[in-house]
């Protein structure tokens, strides 16, 4: 199998810099779009992500593993999986609701402390002290899924960029993150290999340590655009203490009450929550389908003993990941403009909805018999390139939703259909096939893909609407000229 695998990750690496050449010779994409003060914040964020990036990637491909190692097997480890997600769901509204109160920034800095403790509470096989170990890894998840991304949105917004160099930023951090997991994969092979599983999770520290001290030193931070206005302070900072910020309740209530009243945030929640829960199912499921246990009760179907290299299919996966952020980039190119993207937000609902429609007919058609296990990981990497697509351009589509004062909240309050998808699968997940949750999640990806279109049609609407206004506006002024 080792070897199986060698032949498609150089291929997968090969299109990747084939893409990349193509960008920088033909496209000319890649450089100068960005205004120059987007540099100092965008390089020094993008290596505190990173680094909180490759700290969690580099326990995914074992986590499975590593509960099944302990003796932990069907109900025990569902309840272990569905701890993390219970967790992310709860506190995460809290940790989103206190990211804008207290700061974005220091929100990152708790994911660094965070994931410290949870790795090393790993490395005792006691269940109730792996439940605490997932309580405190789903917060922490919540934590690298939102602040971050507040954080660098809401700056950008301070400095007043466009959506476009917004868009850039999110791609360059995709892109960042797909090569960090091949990183973390490989050196996660090779640490598992030569010491065993637990030190892979040892080695996550370092990473989460760095994390948080340059979170720390972010230059500036930020609590969203009313908050700062509020304290008398339009660079982010409150200038006084007399002024208190709004209570975690007060900025809950009015997130719940903003996304009640506009049916596209509705839209976009239960599409993120679609495609976001698909691809945790899919980290749940992608480990047995490789072994063959698609029906229940079964132990393989492959025909193969030989272990799996997990990290060098992970690997594989995130390869694939890249690959998706260099395509976005260049359907985002425009050549006929002087390089400069025309109708962002139009071209990234497209490859969103693109993304939902290839993302479910990949899982559906992954359980089929005829395939072996290298067909399967090819597959799986069709996927991996629609999650690719998925995160900068339904992140751009986001930013230009999502009131700044409230990002954080609202970022979190998405999450909350996104947990229950997942924990309402993995519990009945004893009752349910690998293939069955596998074609659950195919058919989640078609809905969206449908609720994408939905968002279409009201995004082209108030796009007429603000062009009817705007046109209006001009003959008046023009009429007003005239007398």
């Amino acid at each position: 199998m080792p070897g199986m695998l060698v032949g498609p990750f150089i291929g997968l690496v090969g299109v990747l810099l084939a893409l990349v050449g193509v960008q920088k010779l033909v496209l000319k994409v890649g450089g100068g779009a960005a205004p120059p003060e987007v540099v100092p914040f965008r390089y020094h964020w993008l290596a505190a992500f990173l680094s909180a990036s490759i700290s969690d990637w580099l326990k995914g491909p074992y986590l499975y593993s590593i509960y099944e190692s302990y003796g932990y097997e069907g109900a025990d480890l569902t309840q272990l999986f569905v701890t993390g997600y219970v967790s992310s769901g709860i506190f995460g509204l809290l940790v989103g609701a206190a990211s804008d109160r207290w700061g974005r920034r220091r929100s990152c800095c708790s994911f660094g402390v965070l994931y410290v403790v949870a790795s090393l509470l790993i490395q005792i096989n006691s269940f109730g002290v792996l439940m605490l170990g997932r309580i405190l890894s789903g917060v922490a998840t919540s934590l690298l899924g939102t602040s971050f991304d507040t954080w660098v949105v809401s700056e950008h917004q301070r400095h007043g960029h466009s959506s476009a160099t917004i868009g850039q930023t999110l791609a360059l951090a995709t892109a960042g993150n797909g090569f960090v997991a091949v990183l973390a994969g490989l050196c996660g092979q090779a640490v598992a290999t030569s010491f065993g599983k637990k030190e892979v999770f040892l080695g996550a520290i370092p990473f989460a340590a760095a994390s948080f001290f340059l979170s720390a030193t972010l230059p500036a931070e930020n609590w969203g655009r009313q908050r700062a206005v509020a304290a008398g302070n339009g660079d982010g900072k409150p200038a006084s203490a007399s002024k208190s910020p709004p209570s975690l309740v007060k900025l809950l209530g009015k997130a719940v009450k903003k996304v009640a009243q506009e049916p596209q945030l509705q839209l976009l929640m239960f599409q993120q929550a679609l495609f976001e829960g698909s691809m945790h199912l899919f980290v749940f499921v992608w480990t047995p389908t490789l072994q063959g246990k698609l029906s229940k009760g079964s132990k393989t179907d492959m025909g193969d003993a030989e272990p799996m290299p997990l990290g060098l299919v992970f690997a594989c996966f995130m390869v694939a990941m890249m690959i998706g952020s260099r395509v976005l980039t260049m359907v985002l190119h425009d050549s006929g403009k002087g390089g400069k993207v025309a109708d962002p937000a139009i071209r990234c609902r497209h490859v969103v909805t693109t993304a939902f429609t290839l993302g479910g007919i990949s899982l559906a058609s992954v359980s089929s018999p005829v395939f072996g296990r290298t067909t399967k990981v090819l597959i799986f990497c069709m996927f991996e390139l629609c999650v690719g697509l998925y995160y900068p351009s339904f992140g751009t589509l986001k930013a230009m939703q999502i009131p700044d004062d409230l990002r954080g909240a609202m970022s979190n309050l998405f999450r909350v259909p996104l947990n229950l998808l997942v924990v309402g699968t993995l519990v009945y997940a004893k009752d349910l096939p690998v293939k069955g949750i596998l074609h659950f999640c195919a058919g989640c990806l078609l809905l969206a893909a449908l609720l994408s279109q939905m968002s279409h049609a009201l995004e082209a609407r108030v796009r007429l609407a603000r062009g009817g206004s705007d046109g209006a506006k001009g003959h008046a002024d023009k009429a007003g000229k005239k007398e």
